[in-house]
């Protein structure tokens, strides 16, 4: 019993530190604007929508943070997640995604997750970000 509580503290405080390095991420932000066209512009975008999806969030839209050295942060609705990403000629490439693990009664986070899987490239216009799989748009983020 009192290894389970060990590892169980022990896990709590890893937690509790990838919870604090990512708020401390996503605040630190600031706005920028894409000028190549073939890169994302590191920002904090929101879900507008995900097509051919009618998922719901309750617990709040999804955010994507894309950081200035590749780092990526976000909001599935109900979990936060991190990992990487890598831009070339409109190709993006997600990696090594991890996330929190809570219980909630979240419908559109496994739409969501599929997005990100699925994701092979982007398209930006003005204050809208595309993410396509192939040539197809599967999700439409909003700057914010």
């Amino acid at each position: 019993m009192g290894i389970a509580k060990t590892y169980s503290v022990k896990h709590m405080v890893k937690l509790g530190l990838v919870v604090l390095v990512l708020l401390q991420t996503s605040c630190s932000m600031k706005t920028k604007t894409n000028e190549d066209g073939n890169s994302i512009a590191p920002n904090t975008y929101q879900l507008v929508e995900i097509l051919a999806s009618t998922d719901s969030f309750p617990g709040g839209m999804p955010e994507i943070v894309f950081g200035d050295s590749g780092e990526l942060t976000g909001f599935t609705g109900c979990n936060r997640f991190f990992g990487n990403y890598t831009t070339m000629k409109k190709q993006l490439s997600l990696k090594a995604i991890g996330m929190t693990k809570m219980f909630c009664f979240n419908v559109g986070e496994p739409a969501f997750l599929h997005v990100l899987e699925q994701t092979t490239g982007f398209e930006q216009k003005d204050t809208l970000l595309y993410l396509k799989a192939g040539e197809k748009k599967i999700a439409i983020f909003k700057l914010k």
